[in-house]
């Protein structure tokens, strides 16, 4: 039985490949809608037209923070959301030549 994968297992299934592969590498930063194929083929699904993919390229002086879409306090997370959000999150970010995890 295959397991989903997540998006965090696609992400670094992505990124592994482009930190072996220059070539993949500058597709994808040049290329975005390779990734989205990428991701559609990860998910055995394709997604909508309108779903949009940026490759941006961490420096040594620059680290992007990516947030997730606005909550409305209003609303209340779904029994699958909540399942979703339990195990909590790992962000790895590069500064400098050290990796942390928040």
């Amino acid at each position: 039985m295959s397991q989903a994968k997540t998006r965090e297992d696609i992400a670094s299934t992505i990124i592994a490949r482009s930190l072996e592969d220059g070539a993949y590498r500058q597709e994808l930063l040049n290329n975005p809608a390779a990734v989205k194929e990428e991701i559609e083929k990860a998910m055995g699904q394709t997604l909508p037209n309108n779903f949009q993919v940026r490759v941006v390229e961490e420096t040594s002086n620059m680290v992007y923070l990516v947030l997730p879409p606005a909550i409305n306090s209003d609303e209340q997370l779904s029994e699958e959301q909540l399942e979703a959000v339990a195990g909590g999150w790992t962000l790895p970010c590069m500064f400098g030549s050290r990796t942390i995890h928040i």
